[in-house]
């Protein structure tokens, strides 16, 4: 691990930057991270973080700024999460700021998927994760939404991955989505539900009481 500090000073206070270049195991970063998704990576990873300390009144809160390709690192789970070749190349960035109440956590994958949620205890309780690569809209924290296009999506394959990721936490994942997922509304080009395959398919799914509606 290689790495530098330097203070930025203002009027009112400044920020010390720790800036650190290093490695990281797929296991350690899950261990760090506590996101169940991670379970399923594998391999290690070259990044580059920086983490922001501010003081005086400029600001209080810290937060932390990642960025990686993630070569050397598999990922076992579905279109568009997965990367089976721990050679592929994906740009990946990542910050996090760290709040009294819930940190914020922002992350790009490429050109085509954008996430930004506030997370309580390790569970995701509102924001925006977006597919595509236009621009996300207005993000709300009261609840997680889905927007965005998809070039492809396996239905039965990510109900087996979320099936799979539910007997490694003591988390309820179908609990936590019920509770914090408010709507998903994505266009799909190719939709493989089951042994039905649909072509150019607008999926809207919304939360009504106990039921999903899908449209």
């Amino acid at each position: 691990i290689q790495g530098s500090i330097t203070t930025d000073i203002y009027d009112a206070g400044g920020e010390i930057v720790i800036t650190v270049n290093g490695e990281i195991s797929a296991k350690s970063l899950y261990e760090w991270s506590d996101l169940v998704v991670l379970s399923r990576a594998a391999g290690m990873l070259d990044y580059t973080a920086a983490v922001y300390v501010p003081y005086g009144d400029v600001s209080d809160e810290v937060r932390i700024e990642a960025h990686s390709n993630l070569v050397g690192m598999s990922m076992d789970l579905p279109y568009p999460l997965g990367k089976k070749r721990a050679d592929q190349s994906r740009r990946f960035n990542y910050s996090q700021y760290f709040k009294e109440e819930g940190n914020l956590i922002g992350m790009t994958l490429d050109d085509n998927i954008q996430v930004s949620l506030k997370v309580v205890d390790s569970i995701a309780v509102g924001g925006l994760i977006h597919f595509g690569d236009e621009a996300m809209g207005h993000v709300a924290y009261d609840h997680v939404r889905m927007t965005g296009q998809l070039d492809y999506l396996d239905v039965e394959e990510w109900l087996n991955a979320l099936d799979e990721l539910s007997y490694i936490t003591d988390i309820s994942l179908d609990n936590e989505i019920a509770t914090h997922v408010e709507s998903a509304v994505i266009f799909i080009d190719k939709l493989l539900l089951h042994d039905l395959e649909l072509e150019d398919s607008s999926t809207r799914i919304t939360r009504d009481g106990a039921a999903w509606l899908t449209s």
